[in-house]
């Protein structure tokens, strides 16, 4: 097996050897590497690297200790591992047609749950996929459980291989890997007795079960032919929070979206314990809070232009207006999405011409408008482009405005207004 070499550190053993991006790693100490885990463990005491030209030959790279120096293709150094469930809720599946290829890519590989924190089902995993979990000891591991009844999981997930979740569990924790849980909610299915049954069982595979999330799921208006979901009420989702505050105990959380449904207060910042389900939407309304709050409490009299617009979903406009007041000067604007569907309201999903067209009606009723604020997190990872293609540059253009995404930081939204750095 041989890897796609494409970038190589100047300096580094294997610069000094001559080995150029386009060659390829053949070997470690004579032993293959399946993939980046292989290649880490391997070259923590390797003597030499096999390397083959690309035009053909080979070199001998002598690490004497060192990292080789070697950047591949791609950072798992295979294929990642497509998800061969057909779940009811999978996002993925309502994505609206014309998007890149990879947007419409389900993964499903337990190694980039431990490289890059994605969620995993465990269902696509084979025997010697835990072997090498458990050898390496890989922790945390990301796991999306839904439901512990096996009946409930196979239905959710549409996979007969569903069922054997808690023996998979069991088998982590037995090998001391930790791991973090998630729960997509479904009304009807996992909820009410499901969701307290699922979250004692989890509770019980601590120490190492850390956290778990319970989530609402996302449901866009491209659900034609898909599996019947119904949308949480603000009853239902009073009704979740009373059962996942009952049993919380330091390990459960509910996402923030349930908060704002029901409309209840936001928990206090403490009541996070240190965050660890924030990617999931638990506590960040609370971590911006004090950071917009710790961040004003530095300044003397902050005051905003009342030239600046800031754009947010429609779920947080209340919330971010409520801050903002804070600094008299700029308005809210809460943007319906329209390309997902309006029962999308997380200001992470907006879509470049959603905000154009609520950024032009807001500029004609305000003339004023000069400055406009987005959410980085609307933008694809690494890249200055939102889902639907637009780039920042061609919103700025549309809309006349200068354009600014702000990442989602509380003192970083203060230093956006006030057009200051934070000390």
């Amino acid at each position: 097996m041989k890897h796609l070499i494409a970038d190589v550190l100047p300096g580094s053993p294997a610069d000094k050897a001559g080995v150029r991006a386009g060659d390829f790693l053949v070997s470690v100490d004579g032993r293959e590497a399946a993939d980046v885990l292989d290649y880490r463990y391997l070259i923590q005491e390797a003597d030499g690297l096999l390397v083959q030209r690309a035009g053909g030959g080979a070199v001998t790279v002598v690490t004497g200790g060192e990292d080789p120096g070697l950047a591949f293709e791609t950072g798992l150094m295979d294929k990642a591992k497509p998800c061969r469930n057909d779940c009811v809720f999978c996002f993925i599946a309502q994505n609206p047609p014309g998007l890149r290829d990879t947007l419409y890519f389900k993964d499903d590989d337990w190694r980039l749950s431990f490289l890059t924190g994605n969620y995993i089902s465990t269902t696509n995993m084979k025997t010697d996929d835990f072997k090498r979990l458990a050898f390496y000891h890989l922790s945390p591991i990301n796991i999306s459980v839904h439901a512990v009844t096996p009946r409930v999981r196979r239905m959710m997930t549409r996979n007969p291989k569903a069922g054997r979740l808690m023996n998979r569990l069991r088998f982590m924790k037995r090998r001391g890997i930790t791991m973090n849980f998630q729960i997509v909610l479904c009304k009807g299915i996992n909820d009410g007795p499901e969701l307290i049954k699922t979250i004692k069982a989890l509770a019980r595979l601590k120490p190492q079960a850390a956290s778990l999330s319970v989530v609402p799921v996302g449901l866009t208006a491209y659900r034609d032919n898909l599996y019947h979901l119904e949308p949480f009420t603000s009853k239902d989702a009073d009704a979740v929070i009373d059962t996942v505050e009952g049993l919380h105990g330091g390990f459960v959380w509910a996402a923030d979206e349930f908060y704002v449904l029901a409309g209840r207060k936001i928990p206090d910042y403490g009541y996070y314990i240190g965050f660890p389900q924030l990617e999931n939407g638990v506590g960040m309304m609370a971590l911006f809070e004090k950071e917009y709050i710790d961040r004003l409490n530095e300044l003397d009299n902050p005051r905003s232009s009342d030239d600046t617009l800031i754009i947010t979903g429609m779920a947080a406009f209340g919330f971010i207006k409520g801050l903002v007041g804070m600094i008299p000067g700029a308005e809210v604007l809460p943007v319906k999405n329209v390309f997902f569907g309006e029962t999308v309201t997380v200001a992470g999903l907006l879509a470049g011409r959603d905000i154009i067209l609520a950024a032009k009606r807001a500029k004609e009723n305000k003339e004023r408008l000069k400055r406009l604020l987005i959410p980085r997190s609307a933008l694809r990872a690494g890249e200055d482009v939102f889902l639907d293609g637009m780039s920042l540059e061609a919103v700025a253009a549309e809309t006349g405005l200068d354009v600014r995404a702000v990442e989602v930081d509380g003192a970083a939204l203060v230093n956006a207004l006030l057009c200051t750095e934070s000390k």
